[in-house]
């Protein structure tokens, strides 16, 4: 390998080590609270809770099992005592911490900024990543597939870390859809399997984690054609060139919504308060078939423009971005491929390729993430010297369809 290649992913091996001593975790938020409500939040563990407060940390509260957490008047409470630190840490006794119906691992902060206060979990990078299999997979599905799945959450995680330091901000990523969706621990063998058999192994984009967004069924969207505000030059990963029809034999694949035309309406007055009547409905989109706008005539002539994105948001039947509206007498008819942005990796598609054609999930990473290469963490074994050059092994992948995989020294796992 070439000094230059090496030198870089060594300074990405120091920002890993870095970051978390000897093991890297992720901070992720489960919820904010405004200040101004009145707000009571519940953290339960069976065997007790601890909680200290980064004013006075030798001031310690423990509860026998349920520790309760309020907000009044901007002001925050432990079971009813005021406590004026900025960040509570809590430490159940047996490990699991239950809050709003989950069960969670690792510890749990509350950070109180200017105007909320900040629910974070505190858990090992790949506890999260088997968390996440859950709720971002599906059930019942093959061991291979949740190795790609474990793949593209981890190398999601590790940008969206990377991002956090830029932005500087208190947690690495949402617990919601709009990064990845997180509720708690679970018991699944086969996706603790994948987890482990893929350890540290994420996709890299010039040696730097990429943006591995993904969707449940892309509908054989291409997303080079996509207009949607993503810069392919700076993630020309996303930006593949060729469709994926592999998702085509599935029931995801195609959807189809009719509404009465005044269920319609009044829906769209949410937006468009001055809408009276619906004569036409007109679709347009771009190149890839995503809609970019909907354009409403009224009666009298007048025409509202509507972004395709508001059309998702308003009506919770839209299942893509990829869709057609249509008036067909005194209905509204929405045709579409697809179930989410048609960017990244279609999870339809990997089960097919894995299912029915074999492929490994090395394979499967590669054909969806375009210009990418495997990187894997490691662990320290010892700093190096001032004049020392810290070492770093090539290692050739097993799988003959793809490149060798990069095997970092210097990292912290």
């Amino acid at each position: 390998m070439n000094t230059t290649l090496r030198s870089s992913l060594l300074v990405f091996c120091t920002w890993i080590l870095h970051a978390d001593n000897t093991l890297l975790n992720v901070r992720v938020l489960l919820g904010s609270f405004p200040l101004e409500e009145v707000v009571s939040i519940e953290l339960f563990s069976e065997n007790g809770v601890m909680i200290t407060g980064s004013r006075d940390q030798n001031k310690k509260y423990f509860f026998d099992d349920l520790a309760t957490v309020s907000i009044k008047n901007k002001n925050i409470f432990i079971n009813h005592k005021q406590n004026d630190s900025q960040v509570l840490r809590v430490t159940p006794v047996n490990g699991i911490t239950e809050f709003n119906g989950n069960s969670y691992g690792g510890t749990f902060y509350l950070y109180r900024t200017a105007k909320t206060l900040d629910i974070i979990n505190i858990l090992p990078l790949e506890e999260y990543i088997y968390c996440v299999l859950r709720t971002e997979g599906w059930p019942g599905w093959p061991k291979e597939v949740y190795k790609v799945f474990a793949v593209a959450c981890r190398s999601y995680v590790l940008y969206q870390i990377q991002q956090a330091r830029k932005l500087k901000r208190h947690y690495h990523i949402c617990a919601t859809n709009s990064h990845q969706t997180y509720s708690g621990t679970h018991t699944t063998t086969s996706m603790r399997e994948a987890v482990d058999e893929t350890t540290g192994i994420f996709l890299a984009y010039q040696n730097e984690p990429i943006l591995a967004m993904f969707d449940a069924c892309c509908g054989g969207i291409i997303p080079a054609q996509v207009k949607n505000g993503i810069n392919f030059t700076e993630a020309p990963y996303l930006a593949r060139t060729y469709a994926c029809n592999y998702c085509k034999s599935f029931k995801i694949y195609s959807w189809s919504k009719e509404y009465s035309l005044n269920t319609f309406k009044t829906t769209l007055q949410k937006l468009l308060p001055e809408l009276k009547t619906i004569y036409d409905i007109e679709t347009k989109t771009d190149r890839a078939g995503t809609v970019q706008k909907i354009i409403i005539s009224e009666n009298n002539g007048q025409r509202h423009i509507v972004e395709g994105k508001k059309i998702y948001s308003l009506f919770p039947a839209v299942k893509s971005f990829a869709f057609t509206c249509t008036k067909k007498h005194n209905k509204i008819v929405l045709d579409g491929y697809g179930y989410g942005h048609h960017l990244g990796l279609c999870q339809w598609g990997a089960y097919y390729l894995v299912d029915r054609e074999n492929w490994t999930y090395k394979k499967v990473l590669r054909f969806y993430y375009p210009e990418t290469i495997f990187m894997k963490l490691c662990k320290k074994k010892h700093a190096p010297a001032q004049n020392e050059t810290p070492t770093q092994n090539s290692q050739d992948a097993t799988d003959t369809d793809t490149k060798p995989q990069t095997q970092l020294s210097g990292i912290a796992g």
